[in-house]
């Protein structure tokens, strides 16, 4: 019988020539399934090891990788690339994890925030089925609460003057994550300064978006402040092709901390993992306790 096993981590390189930093992990024995993670903004790979860890003792193969410039914040530093080459990196993996994955295996793409935009620009031909977490159109006028009313400054004026200072984003010191390369950070705040969001860059976005119909699995988080019901909806319309099934995830009883825009990926909602991500990515029925709105197949909306 053949075995699978971490020793066969295949290297990555995108299309300039340059290495995707990546960790592959595989399970005992034949993977069931292969998960390629696709991280959120300003989130290096890190973030993702438990829950690829997790998935690796259930029997997926799972991929984690590093965007460009987000390996470290001297990378950061010295990464002059922009979110359509973070695209081009993502898309190496997805091509590298297909490659590697054994004959006959479905391939799945687990995108967050980020991770769930920027499917259509890459191969998602590849993909037997594709799910979403806290994904939406980040437009910054469908933000709520405190993040709302201080996102203009933050884009307008913080994002250009401390990428200016600093030669990076300094993510860490601002507490808003992590460190990243200051050309991406600023490309991105254009996208959320404008209702077309990525549309700004990509003219062709609603071609591309009404291209894919890899059936889809979009959660949004009840409590994000980031991508609201109204941000999460807009996304999901622009996949106007894709079999496509929405539900919201909210903190369970009877802990009530919250969940927020990253925290469905934190150890202390690993039971969530199990009850909602794992039979997503297999593709089995959703579990009950997540409210779902199915959408037919071609309807938009």
């Amino acid at each position: 019988m053949k075995r699978y096993d971490n020793c066969h981590s295949p290297r990555i390189v995108a299309g300039d020539g340059r290495d995707v930093t990546a960790t592959w992990h595989w399970p005992e024995g034949r993977p069931h399934t292969a998960v390629l993670i696709a991280p959120a903004l300003a989130t290096p790979a890190r973030f993702y090891e438990r829950l690829a860890r997790h998935l690796a003792a259930a029997g997926f193969l799972a991929v984690t990788f590093d965007y460009r410039g987000m390996e470290s914040r001297a990378a950061a530093l010295a990464e002059r690339g922009d979110l359509t080459r973070w695209i081009a990196d993502a898309a190496a993996a997805l091509e590298a994890l297909h490659a590697a994955a054994p004959s006959g295996t479905p391939v799945v793409w687990l995108g967050h925030s980020l991770g769930g935009q920027i499917l259509p620009f890459v191969p998602h031909e590849l993909l037997d089925r594709a799910v979403f977490v806290a994904s939406g159109v980040a437009y910054w006028r469908w933000a709520k609460g405190p993040l709302r009313l201080a996102a203009p400054i933050a884009l307008r004026t913080v994002v250009p003057l401390s990428t200016r200072a600093a030669g990076y984003f300094p993510g860490r010191a601002l507490r808003v994550f992590d460190d990243m390369p200051s050309s991406v950070m600023r490309q991105w705040a254009r996208w959320c300064l404008h209702r077309r969001y990525l549309g700004v860059d990509f003219p062709d976005a609603a071609g591309r978006f009404a291209a894919v119909k890899t059936p889809v699995t979009a959660f949004r988080i009840a409590d994000d402040q980031l991508i609201t019901q109204r941000a999460h909806d807009e996304l999901d319309s622009w996949y106007s092709s894709a079999p496509l099934t929405s539900a919201t995830i909210e903190a369970p009883e009877p802990e009530r901390t919250g969940i927020g825009h990253h925290g469905l990926f934190r150890c202390a909602h690993r039971r969530l993992w199990d009850l909602h991500l794992i039979p997503s990515l297999r593709g089995q029925p959703m579990a009950p306790r997540a409210a779902t709105s199915p959408r037919p197949e071609g309807a938009a909306g």
